[in-house]
């Protein structure tokens, strides 16, 4: 049986700065389990629902979000508000999986084949990875793993996406020291990006 992943999600139009701060927060406290916020949709590799919200399960035991996907299934889950192209998104996850979890900002044509967006993809360890998806065809743009020494698991972290132009960000913040992941995959206290990505 697939382990659940669990993730609080929000919207974050970001300014361009070293460390996103405010915004919109996408939460899902006031929505009823299992529904997903009004405005969302999803869509998965083998035509099921595979995204729900349950009790207890997110950051300080709020209502999070959850995925019972297969192991051969992947997802998608959004809210269907247009922002602005350097939108930003940060999602808090709970790095306990080898499943990968991943946020992503620009997507147009998400319910389709021909799905466009560009995305940060984490597991634990960690592994992150930036990838641009045009028309249904991903392109891996960077990626990063840690080292033995700052392996990391079981633990939330957060995980925000920041595009600018024809760039991408990506910060992984843990949320037990409020470190940030650095581009060699270990862990400091000064801002850092993990990633940054041309496309």
């Amino acid at each position: 049986m697939p382990h659940p992943s669990c993730v609080r999600l929000r919207l974050e139009p970001l300014e361009v700065r070293e460390n996103p701060t405010g915004g919109i927060v996408e939460s899902f406290d006031q929505t009823q389990p299992p529904s997903l916020p009004g405005g969302w949709d999803q869509k998965s590799s083998d035509g099921t629902d595979v995204f729900a919200t349950a009790a207890a399960v997110g950051v300080d035991g709020s209502i999070g979000a959850v995925s019972s996907a297969a192991s051969r299934t992947s997802g998608l889950a959004w809210s269907g508000t247009s922002e602005p192209a350097d939108t930003g998104v940060a999602a808090t996850v709970m790095l306990d999986s080898l499943v990968p979890s991943f946020v992503f900002a620009r997507g147009s044509n998400l319910g389709t084949a021909n799905a466009s967006y560009v995305a940060a993809t984490i597991t634990r360890g960690i592994t992150l990875s930036v990838s641009e998806v045009v028309d249904g065809t991903p392109k891996v743009l960077g990626s990063i793993a840690s080292p033995p020494t700052a392996y990391f698991s079981g633990q939330w972290a957060e995980v925000s996406l920041i595009p600018t132009g024809n760039s991408v960000a990506v910060q992984v913040i843990r949320q037990d020291t409020r470190q940030y992941l650095n581009a060699q995959g270990t862990w400091q206290a000064a801002v850092a990006n993990a990633l940054r990505c041309w496309s």
